[in-house]
Order: C-alpha cells, then sequence, then structure tokens
C-alpha cells in the first residue's frame, strides 16, 4: 500500500480475508485509502470483497461449523443484535456511540496509551490510521470489559500498522511544517524510545513484568487456584471457569459454566474474574444459578470456588 503496489494490494487484501472473519472490515478501510487517492476502481472492489468476505465467513462458513448452525461470537450489545442494526445504530445516535467507543474511562486510557505511547500521536497525522477503526471499534463498541483494556493480545494487530502510520505522519508533518531533518531524527527516535521507555510503566506491560519478575511469579491467588484443583476427581463432567481449563483437560470432561451438556457434577468458578469465559456468563450470577439447582460448595480458597451435586457420571466424560 504504501509502495503504491495496487496488484498485491488486491491479492493480498484477499488473503486477509481468510486470517479471521473480521478482516473484511480492515479491507474496506483499505479501500477507503486507495479513494483518498482517487483508484476508485480498486477501491469499489476491495469494498465488495471486504463486505462479501465478511457476510461469507459469519453466514455460512462459521454457522456450518457450529452445532446450532448460528454465528455465536456478536458481543456488541450496545449497538443492536446484528450488523444492520449496528450500522443504522451509529448512523442514527453519533452521541451515544461516541460515548460508547470512549467510555467506562478505560476505554480512553487505552486509546491514548495505544497512539501515544505508541507513535507519539504521529499516525493520526496519516490516512494509515484508517486501517485501526475496524480493530479498535471491535474491542470499544464490544460488551467484554476483557477487550477495552492493554492486559491481553488484542492491540498486537494494531502494532504493524500504527508504526507505518507514525513514520508516515512524521513525514507528512515534515511537508506541511518544514521540519528541518534533524527534527526528523529526534522524532525518529522518539518513536522507537518512548514504547520501549513506556513498556517499563507499573501494570501489565510485558517488558515491565519482565523485568521486576511479575511474568513468572506465582500469586496467591495462583495459589489458591493450585489448592482447589487437586479435589476434583478424574474421569468426571466438570464446568470450569476457562483460566482452570487447561488444567484438567489430561484427566477429566471439561466444558465452560453455561454449557450443561454433559451435565456436570462439579463446577470450578473464580469469583475474581468479570465473566467465566468468551460469552460466559458472570461468575457471581451463575454462582446462584447452580446453587438454586442443588449445587453446594465443596471448598473454597480465597476466590475461588469448587461446587459439587451428586450424581451419576455421564459415559461421555469416561476416558476410553
Amino acid at each position: 500500500l504504501d509502495r503504491k503496489a495496487y496488484g498485491w494490494v488486491f491479492a493480498l487484501s484477499f488473503v486477509l480475508l481468510f486470517v479471521r472473519e473480521d478482516m473484511g472490515a480492515t479491507v474496506v478501510m483499505v479501500a477507503l485509502v486507495l479513494a483518498l487517492r482517487k483508484r476508485y476502481l480498486l477501491a469499489g472492489a476491495l469494498v465488495a470483497m471486504g463486505i462479501g468476505g465478511y457476510l461469507f465467513a459469519t453466514a455460512i462458513v462459521i454457522p456450518g461449523f457450529a452445532q446450532n448452525g448460528q454465528f455465536a461470537y456478536w458481543s456488541y450489545d450496545a449497538l443492536g443484535p446484528n450488523l444492520p442494526t449496528a450500522i443504522v445504530h451509529i448512523v442514527t445516535n453519533p452521541i451515544a456511540t461516541i460515548r460508547t467507543f470512549f467510555w467506562p474511562i478505560t476505554k480512553t486510557f487505552t486509546l491514548l496509551a495505544t497512539f501515544g505511547l505508541t507513535t507519539i500521536m504521529t499516525s493520526l497525522f496519516s490516512p494509515y490510521v484508517l486501517l485501526t477503526i475496524p480493530l479498535l471499534a471491535q474491542r470499544m463498541f464490544s460488551s467484554r470489559e476483557v477487550l477495552w483494556g492493554l492486559a491481553f493480545h488484542y492491540s498486537g494487530p494494531l502494532a504493524p500498522i500504527l508504526f507505518l502510520a507514525g513514520v508516515d505522519g512524521i513525514v507528512r508533518l515534515r511537508r506541511r511544517f518544514g521540519f528541518q531533518p534533524v527534527w526528523l531524527t529526534r522524532w525518529a527516535i522518539a518513536l522507537v524510545a518512548i514504547p520501549i521507555a513506556g513498556g517499563f510503566i507499573g501494570g501489565s506491560y510485558p517488558l515491565e513484568m519482565l523485568v521486576s519478575g511479575q511474568a513468572w511469579r506465582s500469586d496467591a491467588h495462583a495459589e489458591a487456584l493450585n489448592r482447589i484443583l487437586p479435589l476434583i476427581p478424574s474421569n468426571v463432567c466438570v464446568e470450569a471457569d476457562d483460566r482452570a481449563v487447561p488444567h484438567l483437560l489430561h484427566r477429566t470432561y471439561v466444558t465452560n459454566p453455561g454449557i450443561p451438556d454433559p451435565p456436570p457434577t462439579w463446577i470450578l468458578l473464580d469469583l475474581s474474574q468479570p465473566e467465566t469465559g468468551y460469552l460466559g456468563p458472570k461468575p457471581a450470577d451463575y454462582l446462584k444459578k447452580v446453587e438454586a439447582e442443588g449445587f453446594t460448595a465443596f471448598a473454597k480458597d480465597g476466590k475461588i470456588i469448587l461446587l459439587n451435586r451428586p450424581g451419576p457420571v455421564d459415559p461421555r466424560c469416561l476416558r476410553d
């Protein structure tokens, strides 16, 4: 795109559709950049390809693998139940849409860190920054709180786009305001130095965690989980918080809370987490539900609680 090799732009945009179902929206943003360059025919082709790829993935491919034939990954409750209603909501309620994008304050902090710490805002002066819109929108409009912050890997796909846009932004600023090469050099150094320095700020930044040792240090919460896990028998049906699932799969049958088939006799919840897993129920709400169904606390350690309801083990949970 930067070298204006438009044949490759078209080919790689097509390949991008095979990466993940939401990449169709990124292809549409590539089309918008091309439209700004007055490459209208190619831009129109990419818009059609991006929308078509998204619809094909979400209406045919993914539902084709689902047991209920449905697309289960829509989590934008604030915008509506599907993409058409979301578009209508955005157009007809722009103020509410903007508020949803920036609030709660965690979202605003993430956006400031994304554009400030990574490119000292220079990416905002480049049209390439348009490519970040779908990636940011799917996080900030989502009902899943874990997407709003910086603790997980969701900023990874933004990094190459932001860096490209940051460098392009510096060049554009120089052309517009006549910055001398010495300023360009200082800005380029800052472009590299600030993210590295920012990585040592306290919190969950990977570099800081490596320096402090937090990356490999076990805490009281992890130790509580380690004490609870051995209490779950092998060869039983278990519903478990998704952070605990990998520790159980080698010896028993595990699903996430809210998936009662096969029916569990053991349930492990982590009350410190906002959700039990992707699109899963909130732990506190689910605890009330299963207690009403007859599950009782077998053990509790900190925020980790293990519940049991005696009964026969479904044959599907027994190892061969």
